[in-house]
This record gives structure tokens, C-alpha cells and sequence, in this order.
């Protein structure tokens, strides 16, 4: 489903006048840890010129996410090739370095103490598809003829899928196994990412900040107000009642930018479960809201969303109505 604007309704796709002014900053880049440099930092400007030309950044975190895709291919491959977008950016290569750093991730996870591998092996798994997504979306911008195989018609973007209700089950069971501040890490990710949408540090909320009245549950996050989800009211109730006004909901007080994946990293989720996605929370909760008929100016107000392409990826998830339903929904035109 293309991204498309509603009649009437044009403050809601509105056009790139805040993007990200990246050439300034591509020009002053240089990551740190990174031995070769010198040596691959003409290549990686002028490949990311290109990318950002093709695709402008909104942010300077969008930004960082792609010129890191650049510079971790282009250092993999620095000394075997001649850097060139056909021989940097293909399919074959983006395999080749995704094993290499699974490899390395494996033994750094095995070197270090025992108590933590599960944790840092959960973090390094989520922030490994992260980075694929990335290193597949420049290398397809940047070498259309790299191998990548047909583009999906429905999506053409890397879309974090939704939780089904037995991955929910599973999660829900597998925090409930938990204790202490694995348990509430857990219960307060669940709660505010399926009762209120919030993924990333947004999740960092403070006691104060929620609401509550007769009409319900509000949480104030990041300049709006999100109304929570009546049946997670009680158990973000439960939470509050442990938490003081200026503590976090989650048990770590940390605001450090790795906040919430550490958060995160400390609750076991057993084996045959779905790993646990703040990502896949938020999107759940946008579908659910989509597939009850959410005006979708409302959602997006809630969501924090400038867009409309969130809501267009989760289209794709959307249950098919009948075609009885769907020709008396037509017909009423909106109409309750």
C-alpha cells in the first residue's frame, strides 16, 4: 500500500521542510574504533552522499544508521577488492558480513561472565537485525544490481511485524516466570508497549507521568498524551502503586541511550518464545487500533507519527474483511 494523503487532510503528510541538513554533518563524521578509516572514508562520503541524495534522512539517528551500513561494508571488504558500489554493496557481501559479525558476537558472548551472556546475547540478536535492515536498504539504493531478488509489491521496507495473540500468550507467560526487576522490567514493557504504543526511549516514562482520571489513563510522553489501553489500566495501576512520582516504570533508573535494551535484556524469555520487542509492541498496538477502526488522524496524534508510512506498512497486516462487510462499510461512506 503506497503512502498516500488523505482528502482534507494535509497537515498529516506533511513535506520534508525539517529534514535532516546532513552535509555539513557527513563531512565532519568519523566513527570511532574504526582502524581503516582513512583509508575507506572517501568511499563512504561519497557513497553516502548518494544514498541521502536518493533517500534524505529525517533525523541525524536516521542518518547515523546508514552511514554506519556504509562504513561497516566498506571496512569489511577494505584490502580484499577495490571499493566500488558492485563490489561493496551486493547481496553475497551483506551475508558474508552478517556471519562474520554472528561469529564474533558468539565468541564475545561466550568470553564474558556467565551471568551476563544472556543478556548481551539478547541484545547483540535484536540489534543484529537492525543492522541488516540497514546494510539491505543502502546496498539495494546504492547497487540496484547487487542480487538482492525481487521486491515484495506490498513492501519494499523492512517492517518489524506485530505480535499474533500466541506470541503475546508466550510473552505474557514467559515474564510471569520472571522475578524481581526482571519481572517488572518486563511487566512495565508489555504494559506500555501494548496499552500505549511507546517503544525506544520513550519507554523511560516516570510515574508522574501518568494521569489518571474518570476517563481513564494518560500517559505524557514526549509532548502528547497517550490514552492507555482500558484493559492494561489495572496492571499499569499495580505499577504505579511500586513506584514512586520520579521513578521510571521500568525497574533501571539508568537514561543512558542503551537504557532500555539493558532493561529489556534482563528478562528470560524461554525457548520456543518470541524475542522481546518494544518494536513489535508498538506495532501491535497501531494495528490494533487500525483493524477497530481508529480514525487515523487520532492514532497518529496518540503514535507521534509525522507520517503516514508506519501506518501504510501495517496495512499489508490488516485482516481481509468479507465481501459482505467490506460493501456495507463502502456503502454507509463512514457513516456510523
Amino acid at each position: 500500500m503506497a503512502s498516500t494523503q488523505l482528502p482534507g487532510r494535509s497537515t498529516m503528510n506533511p513535506t520534508p521542510a525539517t529534514a535532516f541538513a546532513w552535509q555539513e554533518w557527513l563531512a565532519r563524521y568519523a566513527p570511532q574504533g574504526v582502524a581503516c578509516w582513512l583509508g575507506i572514508a572517501p568511499f563512504v562520503r561519497d557513497s553516502a552522499s548518494a544514498f541521502f541524495t536518493a533517500q534524505p534522512p529525517t533525523s541525524k539517528s536516521s542518518a547515523l544508521s546508514a552511514v554506519r551500513a556504509i562504513v561497516d561494508l566498506s571496512a569489511f571488504q577494505h584490502g580484499k577488492t577495490t571499493l566500488t558500489r558492485k563490489t561493496v554493496f551486493t547481496a553475497v557481501t551483506v551475508e558474508q558480513y552478517v556471519r562474520s559479525r554472528s561469529a564474533s558476537d558468539r565468541r564475545d558472548s561466550a568470553s564474558g561472565p556467565k551471568s551476563d551472556r544472556a543478556a548481551t546475547a539478547a541484545r547483540r540478536e535484536s540489534s543484529r537485525g537492525d543492522r541488516k535492515s540497514y546494510l539491505l536498504r543502502v546496498g539495494a539504493e546504492l547497487n540496484p544490481g547487487g542480487g538482492w531478488g525481487p521486491k515484495s509489491e506490498t513492501h519494499r521496507r523492512f517492517v518489524n511485524p506485530p505480535y499474533s495473540p500466541a506470541e503475546i500468550a508466550l510473552l505474557e507467560d514467559s515474564v510471569n516466570r520472571n522475578f524481581g526487576l526482571a519481572r517488572r522490567n518486563g511487566e512495565a514493557t508489555i504494559v506500555l508497549g501494548l496499552g500505549a504504543g511507546l517503544a525506544g526511549r520513550a519507554l523511560l516514562v516516570q510515574a508522574r507521568d501518568c494521569h489518571v482520571s474518570v476517563q481513564g489513563i494518560e500517559i505524557e510522553v514526549e509532548g502528547r498524551r497517550v490514552p492507555v489501553l482500558a484493559r492494561y489500566e489495572a496492571r499499569l495501576v499495580a505499577l504505579l502503586k511500586e513506584a514512586k512520582p520520579d521513578d521510571r516504570l521500568l525497574g533501571s533508573q539508568a537514561r543512558h541511550k542503551n537504557a532500555v535494551n539493558e532493561a529489556v535484556a534482563r528478562v528470560e524469555i524461554a525457548k520456543g518464545a518470541p524475542a522481546l520487542s518494544p518494536g513489535r509492541l508498538r506495532q501491535t498496538w497501531l494495528l490494533g487500533h487500525l483493524a477497530a477502526g481508529v480514525d487515523v488522524k487520532t492514532l497518529m496524534a496518540a503514535a507521534g507519527l509525522k507520517s503516514l508510512t508506519p501506518i501504510s506498512d501495517l496495512a499489508h497486516f490488516l485482516p481481509d474483511l468479507s465481501h459482505t462487510d467490506a460493501t456495507a462499510m463502502l456503502r454507509r461512506g463512514g457513516q456510523r
